[in-house]
């Protein structure tokens, strides 16, 4: 029970973390080197803190293009062990903050991952 505890906590911290990102990116946000490694993570505030910041900028409106680069780097970035489903759940609470088809976006995101185009 307590493992169980434990993933759903992690889960919960990832689904935050897609939030903050797909509210980064409605806001213009874009963060050229959006990576796990890049992403400091206080699980018990479920707070996150964005380093290597040199390069962030900003834009009236963020391109799609922009925006799938930051997320096939984070696909990227995170351990093979992570599901397609929990992947899943993840572009669809990034899509409540943009606005995107997650279904859509996840397809795009996955083609993209697997031929590593960032």
């Amino acid at each position: 029970m307590d493992s169980e505890k434990a993933i759903m906590k992690t889960l919960n911290v990832a689904l935050v973390g897609a939030g903050t990102i797909g509210r980064m990116h409605a806001r213009g946000i874009y963060h050229a080197d959006l990576k796990a490694c890049n992403v400091l993570i206080d699980p018990a505030a479920a707070t996150f803190y964005f380093i290597d910041t040199d390069r962030v900028e900003s834009y009236a409106s963020l391109s799609l293009e922009h925006r799938i680069k930051n997320l096939v780097q984070i696909n990227n970035s995170i351990p093979r062990e992570v599901a397609p489903p929990i992947r899943m759940h993840f572009m669809k609470c990034y899509s409540e903050e943009t606005g995107d088809d997650p279904k859509r976006l996840f397809a795009k995101v996955w083609l993209k991952s697997c031929k590593q185009e960032i």
